[in-house]
């Protein structure tokens, strides 16, 4: 079987255009059995021996949970309210599953809050995924073979199909097509819910609440426009945002990205300088 490549690699990267200069990052759309649950599947290779820059993306996540295998061991990633940063070095591969939100729920019938910022081991679920698996996983140099080992551990554990995941993707794609717009209030009016079994459903199938998926939306659309100025008007932002001030803009970023939107674009600006090599370490 062929897979086709998925273009929607990037969302969550805070500078994609920075981080495609660095690593080949490979998505691939799911075969049709495992479409209700996953987004994609993911191959990332890089060779920095030869380069004197780099390394180092930040990453806001999305409310999905994914399971990464990298240099001999798998886990799951929980959802990090804030930021992540990804770093590499030397040459390697990274690969793994990217959920849909809600699409591990099946997999991992529990409530998911209770796996929020933690990372846990793939063999709880996955017991053939052990470091002799993730080893010959990466050994492969054809991305197509990656996948197709990925997708039969995945369909070793037979998930159902449950129409939750879909009502969650339509609530994810409305937030982040108008997230000036969305609320809490307006997203349960529109999908016939109350408030209190909106923010329900997100703790127990996302793993995380829906006030922040609203806010993650709104800030990468703020690193965007940031990134598009020499000199963002902060005041401007927030209002096209949707915040009532600028602190308000500045405070969730502060809270989530882990300084002010204009420290932020000081230091990535000064991160995209020439630079002698720093080794890294790790992953998202």
């Amino acid at each position: 079987m062929h897979y086709a490549e998925s273009s929607h690699r990037h969302r969550g990267i805070l500078n994609p255009e920075n981080f495609e200069k660095h690593v080949d990052l490979r998505c691939y759309k799911p075969s049709p059995d495992l479409a209700p649950f996953i987004e994609h599947c993911f191959v990332a290779r890089w060779d920095l021996r030869n380069q004197a820059d780099y390394i180092g993306e930040d990453v806001l996540t999305q409310p999905a949970i994914n399971l990464f295998f990298v240099e001999g061991t798998a886990f799951f990633n929980g959802i990090t309210p804030g930021k992540r940063t990804f770093r590499a070095s030397g040459k390697g591969t990274y690969a793994g599953v990217k959920f849909k939100p809600g699409g591990f729920h099946p997999f991992w019938p529990q409530v998911l809050t209770t796996a929020a910022e933690s990372s846990i081991p793939a063999t709880k679920l996955f017991p053939q995924a052990d470091s002799a698996f993730c080893i010959a996983l990466l050994a492969h140099e054809n991305n197509q073979h990656v996948v197709a080992e990925l997708e039969s551990l995945l369909r070793s554990k037979q998930a159902k199909p449950d129409a939750k995941i879909a009502l969650i993707g339509e609530i994810i794609k409305t937030i982040e097509s108008d997230p000036f717009e969305c609320t809490v209030v307006a997203l349960a009016a529109k999908f016939h819910m109350s408030e209190r079994n909106l923010q329900r459903l997100f703790q127990e199938y996302v793993g995380i609440g829906i006030k922040w998926s609203i806010v993650r939306a709104r800030l990468l659309a703020a690193v965007g426009q940031a990134h598009g100025s020499t000199k963002p008007n902060w005041t401007s932002v927030a209002a096209d945002l949707g915040y009532s001030s600028q602190s308000h803009l500045v405070n969730d970023f502060k809270r989530i990205i882990g300084v002010s939107p204009s420290v932020y674009l000081k230091s990535d600006r000064v991160a995209r300088l020439p630079r002698t090599r720093t080794s890294f370490s790790g992953t998202f």
